[in-house]
């Protein structure tokens, strides 16, 4: 992923070994305007934000959709069965 790409730009810049010069600024601006350009353009926030709003099942750690024990939970209460 797009979403590790902003932090290894700055990650490589503030620990780069040898003095900034006008060409590795460019190259630096460069990168992190095209990171953040893909991960607009490939919608990752969204997909990120939809996936913290699922809810998750307790027990097994799957989402709730996916989950057998969720849905039998759900498929007793609304038949009154425990």
């Amino acid at each position: 992923g797009t979403p590790q790409a902003p932090l290894l730009t700055v990650l490589g810049s503030v620990y780069a070994t040898n003095e900034p010069t006008e060409n590795s600024d460019r190259m630096f601006l460069s990168m992190i305007t095209n990171a953040c350009a893909a991960i607009r353009d490939l919608g990752t926030l969204d997909l990120l934000g939809s996936h913290a709003r699922r809810s998750w099942c307790s027990r097994c750690s799957q989402s709730a959709d996916g989950c057998r024990t969720t849905r039998a939970s759900s498929a007793n209460a609304a038949t009154g069965r425990e």
